[in-house]
C-alpha cells in the first residue's frame, strides 16, 4: 500500500471496493465513448411554476388513458352508486375513494381490495368514510372509483417523471409497489433519453432480471416496454405541457403489457 501511494497509484484494498472501482471505470469509459460517438441532446429547462396543484387519481388515469397508457377499468361514482357500478364491472373489484388532497390514499385507509360482493362493496364505502374522517375530515368526498381487480403481475414497477426546478425532466424507474424501499433499485435519468437508456435499466437491475424469465417466469416484453415509457416522456416533455410531476406506483407488468394501477399527477400553474 505504500508503495503504491508513493507512486501515486491509489490502491485498492478489499474484493468489495477493487470490483466497485474497476464496475465504475468500465461505466465511465463506456459513457465516454457513448457520448464521443453521439453527443447527448440538450436537457430540458427548469420550471417556473409558482403554484403546484394535485389531482385526483381518477383524473390522472383519464390522463393517462387519454396517453394510451392502460389502466384498470373503472368507473367514477358516488356513495349510492358503488354497488351498482361494481356490479356492472364484475368481482372482485377495488374501491377507492377520491379527492385530490387524498394523496396517500393507503395511509388514510381509503383503499379497500379484494371486494367479492355488493354487501363487502357497500361496508367498505363505509369503512373508507370512518377511516378518512379519522384520517382528515377534509379529505371526505363523496366520489368513489370502483375498480375491477386485476391478476397478479410479474413484477411491479413505479414509474415516474419530475420536472425539477435545476435539472428539468428526469424519469426515474424502478421496482414499484411494496418493494420500492425494500429493494432500492431505482434508477434517475435525465431527460430528453432514448430507449435504449431505460433498456439498459432493466439490462442491468435487479427487477429487469425478474421480468427475464426469472426462474422459469414467463418474460416481459422489455423492449416494448422500454417504447412505452419512451413514449410517455416524448409526450410530458412538450412545450405546451403543464405537468410539473407524474408518478406511476405501482405500474402493474404482464407478458404483454403494462397497466397503471396508481397514479400522482401534479398540474403546475403559471403567471398567478
Amino acid at each position: 500500500r505504500n508503495f503504491l501511494i508513493e507512486n501515486r497509484v491509489a490502491p485498492m484494498q478489499g474484493i468489495h471496493e477493487a470490483l466497485n472501482a474497476l464496475s465504475h471505470a468500465a461505466w465511465w469509459q463506456e459513457k465516454r465513448t457513448s457520448i464521443t460517438k453521439s453527443l447527448p441532446k440538450t436537457l430540458f429547462p427548469g420550471n417556473s411554476s409558482q403554484r403546484i396543484l394535485h389531482q385526483s387519481e381518477a383524473e390522472g388515469k383519464h390522463w393517462l388513458k387519454k396517453r394510451n397508457v392502460s389502466v384498470p377499468e373503472g368507473i367514477l361514482t358516488n356513495g349510492i352508486g358503488v354497488k351498482k357500478a361494481a356490479e356492472q364491472l364484475g368481482f372482485p373489484v377495488v374501491l377507492k375513494m377520491m379527492g385530490r388532497n387524498l394523496v396517500h390514499k393507503t395511509e388514510a385507509g381509503a383503499v379497500c381490495a379484494s371486494l367479492f360482493s355488493k354487501e363487502e362493496v357497500e361496508n367498505a364505502a363505509k369503512k373508507i368514510r370512518r377511516n378518512v374522517a379519522k384520517y382528515n375530515e377534509s379529505c371526505l368526498k363523496d366520489e368513489y372509483l370502483v375498480e375491477k381487480m386485476l391478476d397478479k403481475p410479474l413484477a411491479e414497477l413505479i414509474v415516474g417523471v419530475r420536472r425539477d426546478k435545476q435539472f428539468g425532466y428526469a424519469l426515474t424507474i424502478g421496482a414499484g409497489g411494496i418493494f420500492v424501499d425494500l429493494m432500492a433499485d431505482v434508477k434517475t435519468i435525465l431527460l430528453p433519453c432514448e430507449i435504449a437508456d431505460i433498456r439498459d435499466f432493466f439490462s442491468k437491475n435487479k427487477v429487469g432480471n425478474l421480468l427475464s424469465g426469472f426462474r422459469g417466469a414467463e418474460k416481459a416484453n422489455l423492449d416494448g416496454i422500454s417504447k412505452n415509457i419512451h413514449e410517455l416522456c416524448l409526450d410530458l416533455t412538450q412545450e405546451d405541457n403543464d405537468v410539473e410531476e407524474i408518478e406511476i406506483n405501482p405500474l402493474f407488468v404482464y407478458p404483454d403489457k403494462i397497466v397503471a394501477i396508481d397514479v400522482l399527477l401534479r398540474i403546475g400553474e403559471k403567471d398567478l
